[in-house]
């Protein structure tokens, strides 16, 4: 994200927590969008060096893209933001 790359990372932070909190709300945790925040969200708390935070996150955003089917490049994406 934009907020990532000019390493505003508690901005970042912020973000991607509230959104991802929100998508579940709106949309529920079996859609895509939600799994996407969440890996925002995973991604942000690694980048503001939180990274045994961020890997649960990953994790559950990982096995939501699976519950939804996703494979290949999508998989691999957030499989890396966990190592």
């Amino acid at each position: 994200s934009m907020l990532l790359a000019a390493k505003r990372h508690a901005e970042a932070l912020r973000y991607y927590e509230a959104a991802a909190r929100m998508m579940d709300r709106v949309v529920g945790p079996d859609h895509l969008l939600s799994a996407a925040f969440l890996v925002g969200w995973g991604a942000a708390l690694g980048a503001a060096g939180a990274h045994a935070d961020g890997v649960p996150v990953l994790q559950e955003a990982a096995d939501r893209f699976r519950r939804l089917g996703a494979t290949g490049a999508v998989m691999a994406v957030v499989a890396d933001l966990t190592r």
